[in-house]
């Protein structure tokens, strides 16, 4: 006996270029819907500087000598509250620094958001950054402009909602990843800067404390 299909019913309005069915799962409905009374932009409109390296680079848990290699800055560096661990990066051959030792290399206050595999990791880089740290091409590295707190925004990105909505762009079932486009399109909630910044200092106060 076939088993019933299940269906969802959605607005004329929240139909994409995306026609597969998990696109339009209840889940990801009711999320999208619960910013519809909220003041929301691409996010794209809130960078300065973004960069992603559209290369597999070959990392190293160890090496027996620096001489040659640069850190190297991956998701796996990364917890699942946004905390980034300087002290057990990996490394990379320092001749990836040739082509990408401007833009792909790490900066303070750098936004970090994971778009390759697991897709879940959001930090920020604090001002001490090693030198030459290379951003692994599995996350975007984004310079937040002045319209927004960078740590409200990871807050966001983290949030239920946010990573639910993250999720909702994935694509390929092998090895997840975020199209590009969709990225740089996702809603992204911008309310007074003053209500940014008391979100976005409960966040440095927690990153200030774990350091400590």
């Amino acid at each position: 006996m076939i088993g019933e299909i299940e269906a969802n019913w959605v607005l004329s309005s929240d139909l994409a270029s995306r026609i597969d069915a998990e696109y339009y799962q209840q889940l990801y409905i009711e999320a999208q819907s619960r910013l519809i009374t909220v003041h929301c932009v691409p996010f794209h409109t809130l960078w300065k500087d973004s960069y992603r390296i559209y290369m597999g680079i070959k990392g190293y848990e160890e090496v027996a000598d620096n001489d040659g290699y640069t850190p190297y800055l991956r998701p796996v560096n990364i917890d699942d509250f946004g905390f980034i661990n300087l002290e057990q990066l990996g490394w990379c051959e320092a001749g990836w620094l040739k082509d990408y030792g401007e833009q792909g290399t790490a900066k303070p206050n750098d936004l970090i958001v994971e778009v390759k595999g697991n897709t879940r990791k959001v930090a920020v880089l604090p001002a001490r950054v090693p030198e030459n740290c290379i951003v692994s091409g599995s996350a975007w590295r984004i310079q937040i402009n002045n319209k927004a707190d960078t740590r409200f925004i990871q807050a966001y990105l983290l949030s239920e909602i946010g990573q639910i909505l993250k999720r909702r762009e994935i694509s390929n079932s092998i090895i997840p990843w975020i199209n590009p486009e969709a990225f740089k399109h996702l809603s992204i909630p911008l309310p007074d800067f003053k209500i940014q910044a008391y979100i976005g200092d409960k966040v440095r106060l927690a990153e200030k404390c774990r350091e400590e």
